[in-house]
């Protein structure tokens, strides 16, 4: 047995998280206010790192994708 808890959204509207899509009106706001965060977002959090970590956070981010890169390769010999 599941217990559907239902969310308010600041439309108004109730939605119940065994919903499939939201109303497109609903959707329209939420497709907004995200990119209103992710338009600063970004630059917010680049200017509050120091260049000391955002070096680090880059180096993290090569690492990672070195990584996948052999793990794809070595998959693809033993196929």
């Amino acid at each position: 047995m599941s217990i559907q808890i239902p969310l308010l959204f600041l439309v108004g509207v109730k939605y119940t998280q065994g919903m499939k899509k939201l109303p497109p009106d609903i959707r329209a706001y939420f497709v907004e206010q995200g990119r209103i965060g992710g338009l600063s977002g970004g630059h917010a959090r680049a200017e509050s790192l120091s260049p000391e970590r955002r070096r680090e956070i880059a180096k993290k981010a090569i690492a990672t994708r070195w990584a996948r890169e052999r793990a794809k390769k070595k998959g693809r010999k033993n196929d």
